[in-house]
């Protein structure tokens, strides 16, 4: 899928009120406190109670065509976790969990900005491939893997830079910088590799079946 469709693609906020699940209000409401927390929108409506995790799975799986994982049922590869700084992960909900050669497999709670994916994708030189898994499942899993309190940790890792590029960043690099980046690895967005695929829920009605204990409230 490329950026262009992407980015043409409606907002989700747009989906969930044209499909009847929460109404403009709530819309409204949701992307007042993003303004203050910069927080996903469907994690704020998460905590509003106005969907559940379901809905905010299919809606984003429909609209970016990405399949769906849950890493409850995969074996995560938490070394990879190393390779990013812990702010973005845990700020961004996005957990990296595979490698295949030169493709990093990540679930996303919410499909992040172009942005941040061009970042993610020029720091670890791989290609990004999303999938698209549950709040509850990426947060229990960042927070095992790099907890944001990290003060009895000894050593530094990767995920405690101080510094995050931001997208002046990616605006104001060098212009020999930028002419090697049209060599940098590419954003990928699926893929057909079965001994993935393998892990992942078989039917449409099943993978949304959030479980009852670690779901959102509808």
């Amino acid at each position: 899928m490329s950026p262009q469709n992407r980015t043409s693609r409606r907002r989700i906020g747009e989906i969930l009120v044209n499909d009847g699940i929460v109404s403009q209000e709530q819309i409204e409401d949701a992307l007042a406190i993003q303004k203050r927390s910069r927080e996903p929108l469907g994690s704020i409506l998460l905590d509003m109670g106005v969907v559940n995790e379901a809905d905010i799975a299919k809606t984003i799986c429909v609209q970016y065509q990405l399949p769906f994982i849950c890493l409850n049922n995969y074996e995560i590869d938490e070394t990879l976790a190393q390779l990013l700084p812990r702010e973005l992960l845990h700020q961004q909900k996005i957990l990296p969990f595979d490698r295949i050669g030169d493709i990093l497999l990540a679930a996303v709670a919410e499909v992040p900005e172009e942005t941040v994916l061009a970042l993610i994708a020029k720091r670890t030189q791989l290609s990004l491939a999303l999938y698209v898994g549950y709040f509850s499942e990426i947060t229990k899993e960042l927070t095992r893997l790099c907890p944001q309190d990290v003060t009895s940790r000894a050593q530094p890792t990767a995920q405690e830079e101080p510094d995050i590029e931001t997208e002046n960043d990616l605006e104001n690099e060098d212009p020999e910088d930028k002419d090697s980046q049209e060599e940098s690895p590419t954003l990928t967005f699926g893929s057909g590799k079965g001994s993935f695929l393998a892990e992942l829920d078989s039917t449409w009605d099943s993978i949304f079946d959030a479980p009852k204990d670690e779901a959102g409230k509808k």
